[in-house]
């Protein structure tokens, strides 16, 4: 895939001189920072060394000591406390949470529930209702859901079931008539929190309403670490905080159910990154919600044996496997559909297909929007209906595009990025040939082209070990704290490049006296032959590797360009 490079805006000399005198960080990470928005010495140094003391108070929530109250009061009263939670990471995290905590307080009856994927759908369901009223419930606390149940919790409101919601998706213009509400999209001070991040927040507030150590929640951070990356929240101010101190507890984490997830998936012992969280142990938690339900991984999450932790993270290694397999079937569908209709010619695809599963065709699209970069939705028919998983691209609003097109929908909803939709199976093909004329005119073929942007660019002579620890300071990296790219233009292939591992390639780079080592992952979808004597320009980022041995300063390639190539 070819990429077009953004180069990085100017900044001013003084402001970066003034950082690497104050701070005692590199030219290059310096100047990273000022274009990150960190000018200031005194801003930057503190986002470069976060603290816990950084937290704003949960008091600032608006309905907190409403929420903190009438919990203690549902706890010193023995009164039966149902935890209501969505089906993904985030969800099922934060129901672990809660329920852990409530147990450690001296709640004698704590109910977990989560709906359904297929079932139910998302959010307060009306068997989960139903399901309150049957267990004689009390006291009902929504967690990464509930904002928009307006009737829902309406009717558990006037039925007497006190409803708190913790949610931190948008709030709609009418507000559910819970008995309190926490959102930090609600006056907080940083809105962006997962749902485990509020749920963190809630009993923050408990805990210091009882003077309680709080240095006791810190342990608990290895589970909003894993929502806040899981559910691509961004990673600035408190989720910053949250994942950098959470991923040092998931290392040493006192959770049976993580140890038993890190072994299984072969990283315990290992430093933990938002890679790791993202990309491994997010999607097995993740997958039993889209295969089955959730209750296998909220169990894993709240056991305290380790016999019973090892069972279950085997059972969701292996329900992870068979989801992957049914995702690639999926993908391989797709592509043959796609080229029977032509669609690659297309500047979006839409595939609808029978025996198609629901819960998965949506990362599944996922991956093709990263394959081919453009709008991709996929429909899964069953009897007279399709059920709908749309991802896109930056250039795309997807959410207001089929907002435009709602007419064909029995439901939607989504954001900007990803969407879902109900839609009648004899409705499907006008809404394929309307979504893609509406597609075909918002966007050119320039637009579908992916892009690359420079963080700094830099001699070769820069990238050593103290960039490299540099960089450290700044991460974790994620969604608005980009893993940053460094540019290096003009160096020569130098030595024999050599094939690694699965299509990967290493090889040797020279400017004047400077030579250092270079690895392109899967280096044939860079479309560039690397030779010795080779000028080439390099985007890259760089890391410590000990692959001779011994730690040596390397250069991981993210996309290369002929020196000759990038000046025509």
């Amino acid at each position: 895939m070819k990429y077009k490079w953004i180069y990085p805006e100017h900044v001013h000399a003084t402001d970066v001189n003034r950082l690497v005198e104050t701070l005692g960080i590199s030219h290059a990470v310096a100047s990273l920072l000022v274009r990150r928005g960190y000018r200031e010495p005194a801003v930057a140094r503190k986002f470069i060394n976060p603290s816990i003391d950084d937290l704003y108070s949960p008091f600032e929530f608006r309905d907190m000591d409403v929420a903190v109250n009438r919990i203690l009061k549902a706890i010193e009263g023995d009164e039966p406390i149902l935890i209501y939670g969505d089906y993904d990471a985030d969800g099922v995290t934060a129901v672990a949470l809660l329920y852990r905590i409530f147990k450690e307080l001296g709640a004698k009856k704590v109910i977990c529930y989560i709906p359904h994927r297929l079932k139910e759908g998302y959010g307060l369901s009306d068997k989960g209702v139903e399901f309150a009223f049957t267990h004689n419930v009390k006291l009902l606390i929504t967690v990464d859901c509930g904002i928009s149940a307006v009737d829902q919790i309406k009717q558990l409101q006037d039925n007497g079931i006190d409803v708190i919601v913790t949610d931190h998706h948008l709030p709609p213009d009418e507000l559910p008539p819970a008995y309190a509400i926490i959102n930090p999209k609600l006056g907080y001070p940083y809105p962006y929190l997962s749902g485990c991040g509020v749920a963190w927040k809630l009993v923050d507030a408990i805990y210091r309403k009882l003077n309680r150590d709080r240095r006791t929640l810190y342990w608990y951070l290895d589970l909003v670490a894993l929502s806040t990356v899981a559910d691509v929240t961004p990673l600035t101010g408190e989720n910053r905080i949250f994942t950098k101190f959470g991923l040092l507890v998931m290392e040493r984490t006192r959770n049976v159910g993580i140890k038993a997830l890190l072994d299984i998936t072969g990283l315990k012992g290992h430093r933990l990154t938002p890679y790791h969280l993202g990309f491994i142990l997010g999607p097995r938690i993740n997958a039993q919600g889209r295969m089955k339900t959730a209750g296998d991984a909220v169990n894993l999450l709240v056991t305290q044996r380790e016999t019973t932790a090892k069972e279950i993270a085997e059972r969701m290694e292996v329900l992870n496997r068979e989801r992957m397999k049914l995702q690639e079937q999926i993908i391989n569908e797709a592509e043959a559909e796609m080229s029977k209709l032509g669609m690659d010619k297309e500047k979006a695809i839409v595939i609808a297909k029978e025996g198609w599963h629901s819960g998965v065709i949506g990362i599944a699209a996922s991956k093709l929007v990263d394959r081919y970069y453009r709008p991709v939705i996929f429909i899964a028919l069953e009897d007279e209906i399709g059920k709908g998983s749309a991802r896109s691209v930056p250039v795309f609003n997807l959410y207001e595009g089929l907002r435009r097109l709602r007419e064909y929908f029995v439901t939607f909803g989504g954001h900007k990025l990803a969407a879902g939709f109900v839609i009648p199976r004899d409705a499907v093909d006008t809404f394929r040939e309307s979504f893609l004329k509406l597609v075909d005119s918002e966007l050119t073929w320039e637009d579908l082209k992916p892009e690359k942007f420079i963080d700094a660019v830099v001699e070769l002579h820069e990238v050593d070990e103290k960039l490299v620890n540099d960089l450290e300071k700044i991460g974790p990296f994620g969604v608005d704290n980009e893993e940053p790219l460094f540019l290096v233009t003009g160096v020569q292939v130098v030595g024999v490049p050599m094939k690694v591992g699965d299509g990967h390639l290493r090889f040797k780079v020279r400017a004047g006296n400077v030579v250092r080592e270079a690895i392109a992952f899967n280096y044939s979808t860079l479309g560039v032959e690397i030779r010795t004597g080779s000028m080439v320009d390099l985007l890259f980022m760089p890391t410590i590797d000990k692959y001779y041995g011994k730690p040596e300063v390397t250069l991981v390639v993210e996309d290369i360009r002929d020196y000759g190539d990038i000046r025509s």
